[in-house]
């Protein structure tokens, strides 16, 4: 996981629109190859260009979800790899870009999925005995985080945020600290993928309880994931 300084893209999970959903202009599908050579863009300016993504992995960015919300589907959605190059509105908003790469897996891969509740392990975010270790941001500071693999430095994030970053190493948190305003600090762990030379760090658990003051308890809770009814393997172009 790398974190980089960025605004949240935060979308409904699956909100029914109100009015056409906005589509790439043009579009091309294509097997991956090894050979291939591109810049990656991820929807920047109304394009989208990257190879190597499963169909799979494509529904988790254009749905904003993590791998275990999204379930079913034909055995090559987890195995098949795909190059997409397509160019919309350059000046379409991050949503709108993520809304017509749906557009795109529905319209090419024939995709048709549906929102269920489930009852899967997730995280609560909780504040442990002691009380927290950060503290509150000043009115003049200015909101963001940046960071890389095991690190991350947050500026005026509220737990909202924080819960969010937790999720995309860990799986699903909820925030259930009751701190409502916005808060500076950092964090420093060893991810699970690290090199065993590197792996001399506490983990995220023990770094949240220790430099944090949070907690992180393991549970039973709902959890929204995406079931995939329908896919069918894209015509190349």
């Amino acid at each position: 996981m790398r974190f980089r300084s960025a605004i949240l893209v935060l979308l409904p999970f699956a909100a029914a629109a109100q009015s056409p959903a906005p589509k790439f202009d043009v579009a091309s599908i294509r097997k991956n190859r090894p050979d291939l050579r591109y810049d990656a863009l991820f929807c920047e300016n109304g394009r989208y260009t990257r190879g190597g993504d499963t169909l799979k992995a494509l529904i988790q960015f254009a749905w904003h979800l993590r791998d275990f919300q999204v379930i079913g589907g034909p055995g090559w959605a987890d195995s098949d790899q795909f190059f997409i190059e397509a160019k919309g509105d350059p000046a379409a908003t991050p949503e709108q870009c993520l809304e017509m790469m749906q557009s795109l897996l529905q319209d090419r891969f024939r995709l048709a999925v549906h929102q269920e509740m489930r009852q899967l392990p997730i995280y609560s975010l909780v504040v442990a005995a002691g009380g927290p270790k950060f503290r509150e941001s000043a009115a003049a500071t200015r909101p963001g985080f940046q960071g890389a693999d095991g690190h991350l430095r947050a500026q005026k994030v509220s737990m909202t945020i924080l819960v969010q970053l937790l999720s995309r190493s860990i799986g699903s948190v909820q925030d259930l600290t009751g701190l409502t305003s916005r808060y500076d600090f950092t964090l420093d762990w060893t991810p699970d993928n690290a090199p065993v030379a590197d792996a001399t760090g506490p983990s995220i658990f023990t770094a949240v309880q220790e430099q944090l003051g949070l907690k992180l308890e393991s549970r039973t809770g709902p959890v929204e994931v995406l079931i995939i009814d329908h896919a069918e393997m894209p015509s190349e172009n």
